[in-house]
């Protein structure tokens, strides 16, 4: 497998489609600090969380604020990685005593895995693109991640833990009545992310391009060049037919 990534076989597709070119160029060892730092982040942010309704289903956290970041960075590969392991990472630490929940953890994953396809693979290139791509990042996770995933999830534990077994709501009743609280919250962490994405690319030490603001001036610059180049090699090409013809 590792040979055919080297000579840019599927595997090699599947490489730059899972993790930006940021994310490869660097060095091992970088790359293995920098996943670290976003996995301690994605432990903090799932245990520091305020559980409220009924079993705990809704949760007050910037889980998906973390994910937005880590799959903006990393790509859809490195954002799930980070995320599920920050899950299941902050399940060990966790002293509720609730048992592990794979819908949870496989959910968490996902918000990384889907902002880093849309923010990394989707190519937009207009003035507010990253701030549309953000949206839909947390629209669609919201859709996916909250409304189904999570709220399955949430639902067996109730089932389970709560109601002891009896089905006292079904499925789609009980995930309705968490949606309200879970809408606030997502759109918290949409306006937190937006914001940390503009903070994060100010710093000039980390050389980041969440937003994509660096990539749109260096396309402008380069197709000035080229313009510019054009217009030279034109000027040259005049000037040798108006030498020919004296």
């Amino acid at each position: 497998m590792l040979e055919n990534i080297k000579k840019g076989g599927f595997w090699q597709k599947i490489y730059c489609f899972l993790f930006p070119e940021f994310f490869r160029k660097l060095k091992r060892a970088k790359k293995l600090s920098y996943l670290g730092v976003f996995i301690a982040l994605a432990v903090i942010t799932n245990i520091l969380v305020i559980n409220f309704g009924m079993g705990n289903s809704n949760k007050l956290s910037f889980v998906s604020s973390i994910g937005f970041l880590a799959g903006s960075i990393f790509g859809c590969g490195g954002g799930f990685i980070i995320m599920f392991l920050g899950d299941l990472i902050g399940f060990i630490f966790d002293t509720s005593g609730s048992p592990y929940n794979i819908f949870i953890g496989f959910g968490t994953g996902m918000i990384g895995f889907i902002c880093g396809i849309i923010m990394v693979n989707v190519k937009f290139k207009f003035k507010y693109a990253y701030i549309v791509k953000a949206i839909m990042s947390f629209f669609i996770c919201y859709v996916i991640v909250t409304c189904v995933i999570n709220s399955y999830g949430n639902y067996l534990y109730v089932v389970e833990f709560v109601w002891k077994g009896e089905m006292k709501k079904t499925f789609l009743i009980y995930t309705a009545g968490r949606l309200l609280a879970q809408s606030i919250i997502s759109a918290i962490n949409a306006v937190v992310s937006i914001s940390l994405g503009y903070a994060l690319d100010k710093i000039k030490y980390l050389d980041l391009d969440i937003t994509g603001q660096k990539a749109i001036s260096l396309s402008k610059e380069n197709e000035s060049k080229k313009k510019i180049n054009a217009d030279v090699l034109l000027g040259e090409q005049v000037a040798s037919v108006v030498s020919v013809e004296k």
